[in-house]
């Protein structure tokens, strides 16, 4: 069936269909239940989680914080080289 969730999330991560179709939160939902369910917990260490989470918006917002870390530490390093 066209209109059917599980197969168009399924699709959409493959990327045979954009990922707004399928709708991008509740894409990364699903992966993360998928990886939870498999118990693939690889992503915790990877993302310096103290533990698996079930919890997708705590997830994006720990990735968000995470990546604007990154972007500071990286712009201040920049002005440290070039002496501003």
């Amino acid at each position: 069936q066209k209109n059917d969730p599980e197969r168009n999330t399924k699709l959409a991560l493959l990327k045979t269909m954009p990922d707004h179709f399928a709708g991008e939160v509740y894409l990364a939902d699903y992966l993360l239940y998928r990886l939870n369910r498999d118990r693939c917990f690889h992503y915790v260490d990877e993302l310096q989680l103290s533990g698996p989470t079930d919890d997708v918006r705590e997830l994006c917002s720990h990735i968000a914080a995470t990546l604007s870390h990154k972007i500071q530490s990286q712009v201040y390093w920049a002005e440290l080289c070039s002496g501003a």
